[in-house]
């Protein structure tokens, strides 16, 4: 039987309800004799993550066992979705793919590849995906001298980056960016005479991390003598689970938060450095309750050494003032104490690698948000479609 001529198998991975992945072949044309040129067929396959690329695979052989590699393609497609991919039988005997509906694939370089071999590269267990990939939500502390605020915002910026690089497809990830200032707590002449910025900005709604790169750029920090330690953090915090956010649905939604100071207590006491009663438990479980609502909110925390010091006449507070720095930051972290290894809450005080930072963050924020490493997918077939022992 000339090499061109030979029976086509379209490899797919099947994945039970534990999420173990296995693969079959599935007889591309019906017939039992060599597929010859002008043969066409069109198969329904659904892809398994919104992050991973899918990947086509073409075998030629004469049995399903013994075939090997003529083709692969890859794709970024929609998760979970049925896509109808045409297959057609060139005039030298090789098979083409192309993707009902405009979809680009692009062709990969490994023909004759060993199949046995391909095949241990890939995931047994694939762990199922957000539907409609990840919402990542950045509360950007602007507040302080551009010196201050440039290690801040270089993380951001570095984590949209990493984030970005995760997704193939550029809907499969949104990012919004909300830059924390803060209000002019003391009424003096001046502040009246000359208001802040907004103490909460949106510096760009849900969009593509291109655009969220963009728009971080034009961020600038704000700085006056006359604000006080906290920043305006608590007039978002206990919104996170409202429509004002717009979170989509079916997609995995994170809130990072980088920053060098606390919100405000929620009743604060002397110069709004500590709680005026002993307990703010009220606020913390307002945030506890968005946190953990059915919008399924995973918060992230990177703390910077801060810029502000504590005014010599309220030196006496020092101790109250740290122990309510603590508590925020365990409660912003559903009440995870701070670990050596960085889970939840990263305490950066080595600013000179942003990028490295960055990558730990990013497999943080992958690994809570429910994307596992997924190196390669293969599609499985619709229903419809017969496994090669009954084709």
């Amino acid at each position: 039987m000339p090499d061109d001529h030979r029976l086509a198998w379209l490899l797919v991975a099947s994945v039970d309800d534990r999420s173990n992945v296995t693969f079959d072949r599935h007889k591309l044309f019906d017939q039992n004799f060599p597929v010859l040129p002008g043969q066409t067929t069109t198969k329904t396959i659904v892809p398994r993550s919104c992050r991973a690329p899918t990947r086509l695979v073409v075998l030629r052989g004469s049995g399903p066992d013994s075939a090997r590699v003529e083709t692969i393609w890859s794709a970024s497609l929609v998760a979970r979705r049925k896509h109808a991919v045409r297959f057609e039988v060139a005039r030298n005997g090789r098979i083409t793919a192309s993707i009902v509906g405009g979809e680009v694939l692009a062709e990969e370089a490994l023909d004759g590849f060993d199949i046995d071999t391909f095949l241990e590269t890939q995931p047994q267990i694939l762990p199922p995906e957000p539907d409609n990939g990840l919402d990542l939500l950045i509360l950007l502390d602007r507040i302080g001298k551009p010196e201050a605020f440039a290690p801040r915002l270089e993380l951001a910026t570095q984590v949209v980056e990493e984030i970005a690089a995760e997704f193939l497809k550029e809907d499969a990830c949104k990012v919004r960016v909300l830059a924390i200032a803060d209000d002019i707590h003391l009424e003096t002449q001046r502040a009246r005479e000359q208001p802040l910025p907004n103490a909460v900005h949106s510096v760009c709604e849900f969009s593509s991390p291109q655009r969220a790169r963009a728009a971080l750029a034009r961020v600038e920090p704000v700085w006056d003598p006359d604000y006080d330690y906290p920043g305006a953090f608590e007039q978002v915090l206990a919104r996170l689970n409202s429509a004002l956010v717009r979170w989509r649905l079916n997609s995995a939604h994170v809130c990072l938060i980088i920053t060098s100071r606390p919100p405000h207590p929620e009743c604060a006491g002397s110069y709004f450095l500590v709680p005026a009663a002993p307990s703010f438990a009220h606020w913390r479980a307002d945030y506890v309750e968005a946190a953990t609502s059915t919008v399924g909110l995973t918060p992230v925390l990177a703390t910077f050494p801060s810029d502000w010091r504590l005014p010599p006449e309220f030196a006496s507070l020092e101790a109250a003032q740290q122990e309510y720095v603590r508590d925020c930051w365990e409660s912003l972290t559903r009440g995870e104490p701070r670990r050596p290894t960085g889970d939840t809450w990263f305490e950066l005080d080595d600013t000179s690698n942003m990028r490295t930072q960055a990558k730990r963050l990013c497999r943080h924020i992958m690994d809570r948000a429910g994307f596992g490493d997924t190196t390669l997918v293969l599609p499985e077939l619709a229903a419809a479609n017969r496994p090669w022992p009954g084709a």
